[in-house]
């Protein structure tokens, strides 16, 4: 396997050095796939996730043991100036490396399972448009989208467009708010929810603070212009979780 940067190989995984110090069993077991060795890559990490893709979990345990043979035993070499001899650098990664670590191990269930995080659509109350905007920032540029919806989830439409702004992506967000209430103005709505995932905007509109800054001041003046609407709410919103 070779990667390269620039052009420039800059390591070759010869698979001789795998068999010497990760156990031929496994590095057979691990490497067996011709296309986890045959492959170009940019980044290490890249080839990694090949791997990742081709193996089982069992075979990529294995994988990840005999890099850490081979990383565990260069580093003695270079740096200590010491050879040691392939039996004793797998005994330590049978025994010690989990420890050492805090690998975790791709065969059991993990001990602090990840928290599930249900995630509710509340819909919106009655004769409520709601209203779900984002924006990214490109340099010189921003572009923003829009898209508008009943409380049944009819869809009324949207906008999107391009603007000739140098903003960072939060003050991205906050242009894109003026031009939602803006475009909700010309429908003559009344009750409004606006939805983003953006979650230092949502905030800041819903714990309107003293806030003396830049994007403070811009803010209230933007409020400014909900005062003909009867009610208006902000609600955060991941972009894959929101419902048309």
């Amino acid at each position: 396997v070779r990667c390269t940067v620039g052009g420039r190989g800059v390591y070759e995984g010869q698979l001789e050095e795998t068999y010497a110090y990760g156990g031929a069993a496994h590095a057979e077991e691990a490497l067996g796939s011709t296309a986890v060795l045959l492959g170009s890559y940019c980044r290490f990490v890249d080839w990694i996730e090949d791997v990742a893709r081709t193996l089982d979990k069992k075979a990529f345990s294995d994988f990840i043991m005999v890099l850490w043979n081979i990383w565990n035993s260069r580093n003695n070499r270079v740096f200590r100036d010491v050879e040691e001899e392939a039996k004793v650098i797998w005994e330590r990664v049978t025994t010690t490396l989990s420890q050492d670590f805090l690998i975790l191990n791709l065969l059991e269930k993990p001990m602090l399972p990840k928290p599930v995080v249900e995630e509710v659509w509340k819909k919106p109350g009655q004769g409520v448009v709601k209203i779900n905007f984002n924006s990214t920032a490109n340099g010189r540029k921003m572009s923003f989208r829009l898209m508008t919806s009943y409380h049944d989830g009819f869809v009324f439409g949207g906008r999107t467009g391009v603007i000739d702004k140098n903003v960072q992506a939060e003050w991205a967000e906050v242009h894109t708010l003026e031009e939602s209430i803006n475009f909700a103005m010309t429908k003559n709505w009344l009750k409004l929810r606006f939805e983003s995932d953006c979650v230092s905007l949502v905030n800041q509109l819903n714990r309107m603070k003293a806030d003396f800054s830049t994007m403070g001041h811009q803010i209230r003046e933007i409020l400014k212009l909900l005062d003909p609407f009867s009610s208006v709410s902000f609600v955060w919103a991941r972009v894959v979780a929101i419902k048309w």
